[in-house]
């Protein structure tokens, strides 16, 4: 649904629907492990920010995570989820 890289970006008050429906599955489509709300890869730049917050996220299934981003090490920026539900 949201697919970033080398990105700083702010998702914040979003409604994430499920991923498949209750008859469907990731095997069979051939997404499974692929099908993340949010994916972001590479790092976050040196000034910039990675936050999600206060968003609401539908189910998943399979081996598709709901959040799968890389993340840095302090003291430059990180990965920073707040009040997801």
């Amino acid at each position: 649904m949201i697919y970033t890289e080398d990105a700083s970006v702010i998702i914040k008050n979003t409604r994430f629907p499920d991923m498949f429906t209750d008859e469907e599955g990731p095997a069979e489509l051939d997404l499974d492990n692929i099908s993340e709300h949010i994916k972001g890869i590479g790092e976050i730049p040196e000034d910039g920010r990675y936050i999600i917050r206060d968003n609401f996220f539908g189910t998943n299934k399979g081996h598709n995570d709901v959040i799968d981003v890389d993340s840095g090490w302090r003291p430059n920026p990180i990965l920073q989820i707040i009040g997801n539900y």
